[in-house]
């Protein structure tokens, strides 16, 4: 990150109420927690810091929330009722062991569904192209093994890739800009499940070479293209719709939550992003779509109106589409995330 842009997190210390975020009282609390929520209830603090910082391992799971201690005693807590717009979902987390989660991958990565016998990609690739959705441990197998153990937590599952795509396809979107593209899983699942071109930008290297990669291993490196860059570079295309899975959270996580070292994170720099891409919406050209999954952290302008939701994945799909061409500064009504 140049010079530049920690002058502007810095000065976003300075300026963080401009958007009203609300900033985490605990970081072991936010990393622990679904992405992007900041403010918790107080049953919930109750039991949440005596979970250990090393031992759990956040994963979604289907049900209530619950927690394996590293006993592994079960303790169910109410429904999660959080204040301010960063909620939770129908499903929750469930925090497993590392060990848990390995055996898991190792037994269950190649569950046949809808005719699915193995992680081959022409076999994914195929069902994606007729609308359907296979196993994400299936699609996973072709990342590494550090990134599949955290799919579920930060990569877009594929069944919200496929709903995401349909709706896109419905409003003839031609180009999509992912923005936090990871290992470029949505990318590439979007490019096999519809016609768009995609740019997925990512500020970490590695991920950029391992999305090249997965687009080549699925044959699409002609419609996805991956650039590794951060909002601040100014190098955000342009593009019909822009795609974003509450990609700023990780700056909340503190340093013992963070997927890597090798990128600057901080609570300063969640605040300056979530400005920055509310400044790039405001921008853009009327018609412009943009897809949250679990949201992004902000408000979306109110020159946009909601035209899609989809509450019944695991995290809430929403699009928006701008429909007016000036824009007043202030910010659109919606459920929250």
């Amino acid at each position: 990150m140049g010079q530049s842009s920690r002058l502007a997190i810095r000065a976003a210390s300075r300026a963080r109420t401009a958007s009203g975020l609300p900033l985490p009282a605990n970081a072991t609390i936010c990393r622990a927690l679904f992405r992007g929520i900041v403010d918790v209830s107080d049953h919930l603090l109750s039991w949440m810091p005596a979970l250990s910082e090393s031992e759990p391992v956040c994963r979604m799971g289907p049900s209530r929330p619950v927690a394996f201690t590293a006993q592994k005693r079960l303790q169910a807590c109410p429904e999660l009722e959080l204040h301010g717009r960063f909620r939770t979902p129908t499903p929750a987390w469930i925090l497993l062991g590392a060990g848990d989660v390995e055996a898991q991958l190792r037994s269950d990565d190649l569950t046949p569904v809808d005719g699915l016998t193995g992680p081959s990609p022409a076999r994914i690739a195929d069902a994606l192209r007729l609308g359907q959705c296979p196993p994400d441990r299936a699609f996973d197998s072709f990342l590494p093994q550090d990134l599949r153990l955290v799919s579920s937590e930060y990569w877009t599952p594929l069944a919200a890739a496929v709903q995401a795509t349909r709706w896109l396809e419905e409003l003839r979107v031609r180009s999509v800009v992912d923005i936090g593209a990871g290992p470029g899983k949505f990318c590439v699942a979007a490019a096999l499940a519809g016609n768009c071109q995609l740019v997925g930008l990512e500020h970490r290297p590695r991920f950029v070479a391992i999305a090249r990669s997965l687009a080549r291993q699925f044959g699409v490196q002609d419609r996805t293209h991956f650039v590794e860059s951060s909002l601040h570079d100014g190098s955000v295309p342009a593009a019909d719709a822009y795609y974003l899975y509450n990609p700023f959270a990780e700056n909340l996580f503190g340093p013992g939550g963070y997927l890597a070292q090798d990128v600057e994170l901080s609570c300063d720099r969640y605040s300056l992003d979530i400005m920055t891409v509310q400044g790039l919406f405001r921008r853009a050209a009327k018609g412009t779509i943009v897809l949250t999954y679990n949201g992004f952290g902000g408000c979306m302008p109110a020159s946009y109106e909601q035209v899609r939701v989809d509450r019944e994945l695991p995290c809430v799909l929403r699009m928006w589409r701008k429909s007016q061409s000036g824009d007043d500064g202030t910010f659109a009504i919606a459920d929250a995330d």
